[in-house]
């Protein structure tokens, strides 16, 4: 028996998680909706989704 479902599975969460935690977190649409769109979809459609999404406006801290 081959489990290759399984590194498939893994690759395809290690993806979303990724994607989500190093561009959804600095644009609007945040971290759960990126989490959400890439599980949705495939993670290449929720890195699309992500990176239509606008950046974050970040303050001059004085």
């Amino acid at each position: 028996m081959t489990y290759d479902w399984i590194i498939g599975v893994i690759v395809y969460l290690f993806a979303t998680q990724f994607i989500a935690k190093t561009i959804g977190t600095h644009r609007q649409i945040g971290y759960q909706k990126s989490v959400y769109w890439c599980i949705v979809l495939t993670p290449v459609i929720g890195l699309i989704v992500t990176l239509s999404s606008p950046k974050i406006k970040m303050k001059d801290v004085c």
